[in-house]
């Protein structure tokens, strides 16, 4: 979990877990520290206390002094990264990962199995120029076929018997399956498809992209409503043959339904 004492590493060298979960992550490791501390000095200070009060005098107060300078001061620097991985482990105790933090954590773990990180400066020149050939086609697919609605190149990017994960839009098997999928949102929203991120590890492209526009055609039955929507996806491509070859997606759809007001929006 840690390169150094204080070092802490970025992901999960065997699963590809990312420690800092959203930006200020590890404010209650120092609710930790400071719970901690408190606590051994607050035994400090009663022991004293009871010691002084049952036994007649008790130690001297200058060695308690020390002791309880170097539990304040010392403690908590001695105990951070303990704190850090105990508050990690009950974040993730509590809040289990996300399909899209999951998505993400394949990115980081080496193609050929877990237990270590595939290091940008160990890949070979023929790997790299594979990975911009594939970062580059899956872009085509999200710029070109969806946004600029060339439908017609979808047997260019994907395979004959390409196949869709999507728990929240079945989808055929092909280029006519992923056409017939995306032309109900590109004629029911006047939207754009916006890559986010765009990243590879070895056969595999993950984007994370953001869908927005307005609801202006009927979308599965739903009619048009003039509403604005803006929704978060992550999407992993598989690329064999210069082509996608399978797809696993997953999106915000009840915020996507909350926003058109089909379901009622939490509170």
């Amino acid at each position: 979990m840690f390169r150094t004492y204080f070092q802490l590493r970025e992901r999960c060298p065997t699963c590809g877990y990312r420690f800092e979960r959203e930006e200020g992550f590890f404010t209650g490791v120092y609710l930790i520290n400071y719970s901690f501390t408190a606590a051994l000095l607050f035994a400090l200070v009663m022991g004293y206390t009871l010691w002084a009060t049952i036994g007649g005098g008790g130690p001297p107060l200058a060695p308690v002094i020390v002791v309880g300078l170097v539990i304040a001061v010392v403690l908590p620097v001695a105990a951070y990264p303990v704190a850090k991985t105990v508050w990690a482990a009950i974040d993730l105790l509590l809040r289990p990962l996300e399909p899209v933090e999951e998505a993400e954590a394949i990115l980081y773990v080496d193609a050929a199995g877990p237990g270590t990180v595939r290091p940008v400066a160990s890949a070979s020149s023929e790997e790299v120029a594979m990975a911009a050939e594939n970062e580059a086609l899956v872009r085509r697919f999200y710029e070109d076929l969806c946004n600029d609605r060339k439908n017609d190149l979808a047997p260019e990017l994907f395979s004959a018997d390409h196949v869709m994960h999507d728990p929240q839009v079945p989808t055929g098997r092909g280029p006519e399956g992923v056409v017939a999928a995306v032309s109900v949102y590109q004629e029911g929203l006047d939207g754009h498809w916006r890559i986010e991120d765009l990243f590879s590890a070895g056969d595999k492209v993950v984007v994370r992209w953001t869908g927005s526009g307005i609801h202006v055609g009927e979308i599965n039955g739903i009619p048009a409503t003039g509403r604005a929507i803006k929704v978060d996806a992550i999407a992993i491509h598989r690329v064999h043959d210069g082509r996608i070859a399978e797809t696993w997606e997953v999106w915000d759809t009840l915020g996507f339904l909350q926003q058109l007001g089909v379901v009622p929006s939490a509170g």
